[in-house]
C-alpha cells in the first residue's frame, strides 16, 4: 500500500495508506485471534494484480491473479477491474494489454490443473471448493441478503467512519481544474473498491472477515482524502472529526487489545480476557484436547480441527469436518440444522460409517452436539448405533469400550464391536 500510494500520488500518501491499514487490519475483526483464511492469504496477489496492471507489467499482472483466484475465487473481481480500467484508459490497444494478462493468468494456471489431474484430486477440489460454494448461494433468501448487508455493511461503515470520511473528502476537495493523472488512479480505486464489495456481498453473508478485500482500497482512497483535506481552512474541523472517529475505534476494539499486551509483559491473567467470547471455542477444543493422550486414533464431529492438533492425534477420517456430513454449511451450523444437501451429506456419512467400522478410533469428540443438538452426532440412525455398541459416553467425548474374552494369559483386549 506503500508503494501503490507513492506511486500512484505521493510519499505522504503511501505513509497514510500504510498506517491507516496496519491500524485498521486489527479493528473491527479481532484478526490477531482469527485463522489466516484464504480472504486475507489472497491480498497480496490480488493487489499487485490490478497495480501490475496499472504500471505495464501485464504478463505479471496475470501470473498473479493466477495465484490469487487459486486461493480464493472472489479473486475474480480483477476481471470486472480490467474492464472499468480500459473504459477509463480509453486506449486503442486494450486488445493487446488483455491478452499478455490473460496468458498471464493461464500460465500461472497451467501447473495447478497438472496438480489437480494427478491422483484424482480434481474430483474432490470442485466438490468442496466451488460444489459447496455454489450451495452456499441457496441457503438465503434475496430479502435475508439485503437485510444482513445492508446492517453488515453499516456496521463496518460505522467503525471505519474516519477512512469513510476521507473517501468522501477525496472527492470533495479534489484539485480544479483536475489533475488527470491524479484523478485516474482515483476513479480506479474507486472502480476496484466498487468490484471488490462484489466479493464480500457474495454468498449474502457478509461476514467480517470477508471485508477484508475492501479495506486496502479504502486505505489508499482514505490517504489521498487525507492529503487534499489538509490543505483546506476547514481542515481543523475535520481534524476533530477524524479523531473522535479513530477514538471510537480504540475504545471499542483495542481496549482488549492492550490489555492483552499487559497481560503478556506482566505475566498476570485477567478474567477479562478469560471470558473473551472470540476464544471461547478455541479454549474450549483446548480443554478437549487436555484429556485425550497424545497420539491416539481420534475422529472430531463438527468443524474442530485443532482438536487434532491440540492433542497430536491422527484423525480417524478424511472428513476433518462435519459439513459435508450434515449438509449444513459449516459457517452456519451452530445455529442452523437445514440441510443444503442431503441426499449428498447421507452417502458421505454412509462412508464415514464405513471408514469407522473399518479401524474404530479410540476417542470420539462431538464438538457440534454442544451448540446444536440436532446436528449431534448420535441423531444420525447410522452413526448413532456404531456409538451405542462400541462407546461410552462422557459429556461429548465418546471412549471406546473394551471387553477380556476367555480367561487365559493369552486372552487379549478386543473391541465390542468384535465381540459382535
Amino acid at each position: 500500500l506503500w508503494h501503490m500510494g507513492r506511486t500512484f500520488w505521493s510519499e505522504r500518501e503511501g505513509r497514510l495508506a500504510a498506517l491507516a491499514y496496519a491500524f485498521y487490519n486489527a479493528t473491527y475483526l479481532q484478526s490477531q485471534v482469527q485463522p489466516l483464511a484464504g480472504d486475507h492469504l489472497m491480498l497480496l496477489p490480488y493487489l499487485a494484480s490490478g497495480f501490475c496492471y496499472l504500471q505495464g507489467e501485464f504478463l505479471w499482472g496475470g501470473l498473479l491473479a493466477s495465484f490469487a483466484f487459486q486461493l480464493n475465487p472472489k479473486a475474480a473481481a480483477l476481471a470486472l477491474l480490467l474492464v472499468a480500467i480500459e473504459l477509463l484508459r480509453r486506449d486503442p490497444n486494450w486488445l493487446r494489454r488483455l491478452a499478455i494478462y490473460s496468458s498471464g493468468f493461464v500460465t500461472g494456471t497451467l501447473p495447478w490443473l497438472i496438480y489437480l489431474s494427478v491422483g484424482a484430486k480434481s474430483d474432490g477440489y470442485f466438490n468442496d471448493f466451488w460444489g459447496w460454494g455454489m450451495r452456499y448461494v441457496g441457503v438465503y433468501t434475496p430479502a435475508e441478503w439485503i437485510t444482513r448487508g445492508v446492517q453488515r455493511t453499516l456496521n463496518y461503515a460505522g467503525f471505519h467512519a474516519p477512512l469513510v470520511l476521507c473517501v468522501i473528502l477525496l472527492f470533495r476537495y479534489s484539485p480544479k481544474p483536475p489533475d488527470a493523472r491524479s484523478r485516474f488512479y482515483s476513479h480506479v480505486l474507486l472502480a476496484w473498491l466498487a468490484v471488490s464489495y462484489l466479493g464480500v456481498a457474495s454468498g449474502g453473508r457478509f461476514f467480517p472477515r470477508y471485508f477484508y478485500q475492501v479495506l486496502p482500497l479504502l486505505c489508499l482512497l482514505a490517504a489521498r482524502g487525507y492529503r487534499l483535506a489538509s490543505a483546506t481552512p476547514a481542515w481543523k474541523l475535520w481534524r476533530v472529526a477524524l479523531a473522535v472517529g479513530l477514538a471510537l475505534s480504540l475504545v471499542r476494539f483495542h481496549t482488549r487489545t492492550a490489555v492483552l499486551a499487559w497481560e503478556t509483559i506482566s505475566g498476570r491473567k485477567t478474567a477479562y480476557m478469560a471470558n473473551w467470547t472470540d476464544t471461547a471455542l478455541d479454549r474450549d477444543s483446548r480443554k478437549i484436547a487436555g484429556t485425550i493422550p497424545a497420539g491416539s486414533s481420534l475422529f472430531v464431529w463438527g468443524y474442530r480441527p485443532e482438536i487434532y492438533f491440540y492433542c497430536n492425534c491422527r484423525p480417524a477420517s478424511p472428513f476433518l469436518s462435519s459439513q459435508p456430513l450434515t449438509g449444513v454449511p459449516a459457517d452456519i451450523h451452530l445455529r442452523d440444522s437445514t440441510s443444503a444437501a442431503p441426499a449428498e451429506a447421507a452417502a458421505n456419512r454412509a462412508r464415514l460409517a464405513q471408514q469407522l467400522y473399518a479401524a474404530p478410533p479410540e476417542f470420539i469428540v462431538d464438538g457440534l452436539g454442544p451448540y446444536n443438538p440436532h446436528l449431534a452426532m448420535d441423531q444420525y440412525p447410522e452413526l448413532a448405533a456404531f456409538l451405542a455398541r462400541s462407546y461410552r459416553r462422557d459429556g461429548w467425548i465418546y471412549r471406546r469400550i473394551y471387553r477380556r474374552l476367555g480367561r487365559t494369559p493369552e486372552s487379549t483386549m478386543l473391541p465390542v464391536r468384535e465381540t459382535v
